[in-house]
C-alpha cells in the first residue's frame, strides 16, 4: 500500500513538472519575437475580490517588439485586454499590469500578449497560473 502512494505521487509529480515546462517554448528566439516566461503576484497569490492589483509578467524578447495589447483571463472567462501605454521593453524583464476578479475561490489567470512582428500582429505563449479571489 505504502509503495502505491509513493509511485503515485512521483508519477503526480513528474506530471506536473511536466505540464508546468510545457507553457514555455524553449527554442531560440527570433527577431523582435516576444516571449513570456511566468506571473509573480505578491501577497501569495490572493487577491481581494472586486478590487485591482499590480502583478508583475516576466518576459524575454530577440529585440525590440512593439506591444500591442495585453491580456488576461481570469476564471476561464472572456479574455479582457487593454492597450499597452508606456511598456519599453529590454531583452529580458518584468512588466506591469492590473487584474481584478469577482469569482470567489482558486480562479485560473492566463496572460498573453498581442504584438508587431515584421509588421503583422502576433500573439505570445499563453503562461498562467492560480490565484485565490477572497472575500
Amino acid at each position: 500500500m505504502k509503495s502505491i502512494l509513493v509511485t503515485s505521487l512521483i508519477g503526480g509529480v513528474v506530471l506536473l513538472l511536466l505540464s508546468s515546462c510545457a507553457t514555455v517554448p524553449t527554442e531560440p528566439l527570433g527577431p523582435d519575437e516576444l516571449r513570456l516566461l511566468d506571473i509573480q503576484i505578491p501577497g501569495a497569490g490572493r487577491i481581494k475580490a472586486g478590487a485591482l492589483y499590480t502583478i508583475n509578467v516576466r518576459y524575454e524578447t530577440g529585440g525590440q517588439p512593439k506591444i500591442q495589447r495585453i491580456c488576461y483571463s481570469l476564471g476561464g472567462y472572456e479574455p479582457k485586454c487593454s492597450r499597452a501605454t508606456g511598456i519599453e521593453l529590454g531583452w529580458v524583464g518584468t512588466f506591469q499590469m492590473d487584474i481584478g476578479g469577482n469569482d470567489i475561490g482558486p480562479q485560473p489567470l492566463e496572460i498573453y500578449v498581442e504584438y508587431i512582428r515584421e509588421g503583422k500582429i502576433r500573439r505570445t505563449n499563453v503562461v498562467s497560473t492560480t490565484v485565490e479571489v477572497l472575500r
